[in-house]
């Protein structure tokens, strides 16, 4: 409603929405993000509304300079219905119109703004969409009126002569298209911003004409003055050598995304290289599994054989226990021999000795051990195996 009573709103022109368009993200907005001359051309409208449109001037200067210049001229023509009568609302709008090739609609833009401002700045811009439109005659016009005015910055009115140069071009007169180039301002030794731009123009015109190796040797000195790249002057001096710069960047481009499937293959052999060498330490551990398990019935069968080993030890011991019973038995039955054959003596009491002893079997087959094997040390486990 204030839009409205400030008395700053435009008319609504065909093919235009009155709904606000998004603003885009990744800006910073904000009336103190315009520059000086755009916060002085806002001052004529009411804080809230200069901030709203200022919002809109920021989002159309990004978007171009993304080139999305359909969505700057988008967000232009919003900012115009809201401030018609604002220099730069119309001049930011006739530029982003130049951008989408809306010769029309930017001629009539930047007409508004220069009689809003006083000024003839954009001439050049006029001047080229009257070119687009088919009027040649009307960019002379332009040249002739506002070529030598000093009060026109220099950069606009080089450019201006490129634009007139072209219009005659277009009208049939190649050689006096190329001769309007021919100034004194080509071999200018200071580093102009426009400087490579006219040299690169001035090549063109004689490649036109067809003297190729004038426009090699200004093709050049465009190079050596466009420290940016801007022009394109270096591309251009390629495909005169035969080199078309264009593809080998496809050539580049190529390259680059057979790297990047190279690396993928990368990627996955050794993807595939970890899968194996995790195979392969599965099956070693399988393997020293198996071994161990194996290991272990050997361990077992060993103690088997330990133990038939300690019963036959066992047995040899009770044989060696016998044989000494019957030794004693045999040694009994000799003093009995020698007491027969001897006169017989007063008798006198002994006490029992070897088998007549009351204590039990095992104990004696331990004496006896005992004597088969006098360094053997003394255990409590009867399963030990013996050394």
């Amino acid at each position: 409603m204030e839009e409205r009573e400030a008395g700053h709103e435009g008319p609504i022109r065909m093919g235009e929405s009155d709904e606000a368009p998004n603003l885009p993200e990744g800006i910073e907005y904000g009336f103190d993000q315009l520059d000086k001359e755009t916060r002085e051309g806002l001052r004529s409208l009411n804080k809230q509304l200069a901030e709203a449109v200022g919002n809109r001037l920021l989002a159309a200067a990004a978007l171009l300079a993304e080139d999305d210049v359909e969505g700057a001229l988008e967000q232009a023509r919003y900012a115009r219905r809201k401030a018609s009568r604002v220099a730069i609302v119309r001049e930011v709008t006739g530029v982003a119109a130049y951008g989408a090739e809306e010769w029309q609609l930017a001629v009539n833009e930047l007409r508004a703004a220069q009689r809003l401002s006083g000024t003839h700045d954009h001439v050049a811009l006029i001047a080229d969409c009257e070119r687009a439109l088919g009027h040649p005659e009307r960019a002379i016009d332009l040249y002739r009126e506002f070529g030598s005015d000093e009060t026109i910055d220099a950069e606009v009115r080089v450019e201006l002569l490129i634009v007139a140069s072209g219009a005659r071009r277009d009208m049939g007169m190649g050689e006096a298209a190329t001769a309007m180039l021919k100034v004194g301002a080509l071999n200018s030794p200071k580093a102009e911003p426009w400087l490579a731009r006219l040299r690169y123009a001035y090549a063109e015109g004689l490649l036109a004409d067809g003297l190729e190796d004038e426009a090699r040797e200004w093709l050049s000195k465009a190079v050596a003055a466009d420290e940016e790249g801007e022009t394109g002057a270096a591309e251009r001096l390629l495909q005169l050598e035969g080199i078309d710069f264009e593809e080998i960047e496809d050539e580049l481009d190529d390259e680059d995304d057979d790297d990047e499937f190279d690396d993928e293959d990368d990627f996955d052999d050794e993807d595939e290289e970890d899968d194996d060498r995790d195979d392969r330490d599965r099956g070693d551990l399988d393997r020293d599994d198996r071994d161990g398990e194996d290991d272990f019935d050997g361990d077992a069968e060993d103690d088997d054989y330990d133990d038939e080993d300690d019963d036959d030890e066992d047995d040899d011991l009770d044989g060696e226990d016998a044989d000494d019973d019957r030794d004693r038995d045999l040694d009994g039955e000799g003093d009995e021999d020698e007491d027969d054959d001897e006169p017989e003596a007063p008798r006198e009491e002994r006490e029992p000795s070897g088998p007549a002893s009351d204590e039990p079997s095992g104990q004696v087959s331990g004496q006896a051990s005992e004597q088969a094997n006098p360094d053997a040390e003394d255990s409590d486990d009867p399963t030990e195996r013996r050394r």
